[in-house]
């Protein structure tokens, strides 16, 4: 990549960082642009800044197999460079690939418990299971603190979440005498979750922690962390709860994001007689 590029690219991580771009989305972004440019370079094209050459390159991770949630955001990183860097909307007329409606992969209960029960460490069972239990992305996870937990009102106030905005959940009653213990004699500004050696968990390990345990439960499904997030989110619907609530639970910002839940909730089908 030449050094043009790479002076767009340092502008263009400072303009993100200054309108308060999410670390993650920087870096996704950052990394975008960038395999634009050494694909322009790769194939020697003249006019890296232009429509055409933006769509060529889309096309080509199209024929790679890329998924159209990824082109996605591919067009979200590039019109954001154009924008920002080139001061141009020349590609606000991209459109988005239609997303793929395929449904998250859930666990059910008795899957978690399976899973738990795997997990001989008392705070990695503690980690995975206060992602199921209050909903929550393993970025939030790894980021609570001492003080964000009302043991009054069985809270957590997660702090700077997608978004940048700061929501509430709810503590499993199952887990407070364990999350009481786990604070005794912690200062408030301490991380929750907190390795023997080092500051805090990062979201890599409490993803391995994650991974391992499925490996030794059986469970033959593709899943994540992010699978107890929406097994959580499944499993209130099942049990009534308003969708709404949920909503505001998750963070979600629109409620059609959480619209998709009932279509994983297992519907009461022997409940219902034939109209013949």
């Amino acid at each position: 990549m030449n050094n043009e590029s790479n002076v767009l690219l340092k502008e263009y991580k400072r303009e993100l960082q200054i309108i308060k771009y999410s670390i993650n989305t920087i870096k996704n972004y950052y990394a975008i642009v960038k395999n634009y440019f050494d694909w322009i370079e790769l194939k020697q094209e003249q006019e890296a800044l232009s429509l055409e050459n933006v769509k060529r390159y889309l096309l080509h991770l199209f024929e790679r197999g890329l998924s159209s949630n990824t082109i996605s955001l591919q067009v979200n990183a590039l019109k954001s460079f154009f924008r920002l860097i080139v001061k141009t909307n020349i590609l606000d007329e991209l459109r988005h690939p239609k997303r793929n409606k395929s449904l998250p992969d859930i666990l059910s209960r008795s899957e978690i418990i399976v899973l738990l029960n795997t997990i001989e460490n008392e705070k990695h069972k503690m980690m995975i299971a206060s992602l199921y239990g209050s909903g929550l992305r393993v970025g939030e996870l790894v980021q609570i603190k001492v003080k964000d937990l009302d043991f009054i009102k069985n809270r957590i106030t997660i702090r700077k979440g997608k978004g940048r905005k700061d929501r509430i959940v709810i503590i499993s009653k199952q887990l407070l005498p364990a999350l009481r213990k786990m604070t005794e004699n912690k200062d408030k500004l301490e991380y929750l979750f907190k390795p023997q050696y080092g500051k805090k968990y990062s979201k890599r390990t409490a993803q391995h922690i994650f991974s391992v345990a499925l490996k030794k439960s059986g469970i033959k499904k593709h899943a994540t962390c992010h699978t107890l997030r929406h097994s959580f989110a499944t499993h209130l619907l099942e049990n009534g709860n308003n969708i709404v609530n949920i909503q505001k639970l998750l963070g979600h910002k629109n409620v059609n994001t959480t619209m998709i839940y009932t279509k994983l909730a297992k519907n009461n089908l022997d409940d219902i007689d034939s109209p013949l």
